[in-house]
């Protein structure tokens, strides 16, 4: 296994050196020409603004002449236009999505970075109650059988945003028997009676799960599935995702994870945003083989409780 991850990020760091590190560069470079040029342009028209309106001054106090109005609003107007040229420029560049090439590394995976509201996540437990969400940016793809979604989501309540987070969906293969509710003991959700649920976690004698309240319908804790692998994985994701809760939901096929407080990162091509950054882009390849490895350690599991 240690094997496998040492070639797989030798890959990644190919990959990455490649295909992704110049188009970052470039795009920073861009960025950094651009503005140049606007401040270049902007102080240029200021000096030039300030010499005109001390011209027009000292004609009008040498020689009475009043101030043209139409004058000033001619020097105004190529004065704008100078110094929204080079923005306008900028935003007529060709702008690679990189993240869409970064996301090629593993497969027909996309981005999809239309804002849109969605219904997806209400009526999930785990999740903060809400009456809208947002997604801003959305990863989708496929790994051991398994779709695969990642959101960054915004949940407003009476237009106000209440939350926001990362939700990871995943759909397997193979569908359990068991629900669980896992919630971080320092969450807002924390309950001690969820209607129809039984908390489990004191069944449980593994240290790790001590960092949750954990509630199912049955009376007894799926423990074949809630084991010390299970939890080290969960709490190695909230680590990866740097994330202030994590909380997940299991049920059938599905399994739903909300990192509290966290977004998956992508790149801005806004001219006045920040440098496109190498180790962020690193962190989310992290963050992603860590959902991997999440896929392929509960396919095994629920494979395991199928057959015991």
């Amino acid at each position: 296994m240690e094997d496998l991850q040492k070639i797989s990020d030798e890959m990644f760091s190919q990959y990455f050196e490649k295909k992704i590190a110049p188009l970052i560069s470039n795009a920073n470079n861009q960025k950094d020409h651009y503005r140049s040029r606007f401040w270049g342009c902007f102080w240029t028209v200021i000096f030039l603004f300030c010499i005109n309106g001390l011209f027009v001054l000292f004609r009008t106090i040498m020689y009475n002449r009043p101030i043209s109005i139409e004058q000033l609003a001619i020097v105004l107007v190529f004065a704008a236009l100078i110094i929204i040229w080079p923005l306008w420029q900028y935003r007529k560049l060709k702008q690679e999505d990189i993240l869409s090439v970064f996301l090629q590394f593993y497969g027909n995976w996309q981005h999809i970075n239309d804002v849109k509201n969605s219904q997806s996540d209400i009526g999930t437990p785990t999740i903060p109650p809400h009456e809208t969400a947002l997604i801003t940016h959305n990863i989708i793809g496929t790994h051991a059988g398994t779709d695969i979604e990642i959101r960054n989501t915004e949940f407003f309540t009476k237009k106000r945003r209440k939350n926001s987070g990362t939700v990871v969906d995943l759909h397997l293969p193979y569908s359990t028997s068991h629900e669980i509710l896992l919630f971080e003991k320092t969450t807002l959700q924390r309950k001690n009676k969820i209607s129809g649920m039984t908390n489990i976690g004191e069944q449980i004698y593994i240290p790790a799960s001590g960092y949750f309240s954990i509630f199912s319908p049955e009376a007894q804790a799926p423990k074949q599935i809630l084991c010390s692998v299970f939890f080290e994985n969960v709490l190695d994701l909230k680590e990866e995702f740097n994330a202030k809760r994590i909380s997940i939901w299991i049920k059938d096929r599905q399994i739903k994870i909300f990192f509290e407080g966290t977004n998956i990162y992508f790149d801005h091509s806004n001219i006045w945003s920040k440098k496109i950054d190498e180790k962020r882009y690193k962190q989310l390849h992290n963050q992603i083989t860590g959902i991997f490895r999440f896929v392929e350690i509960m396919q095994e599991l629920i494979v395991q409780d199928m057959e015991s």
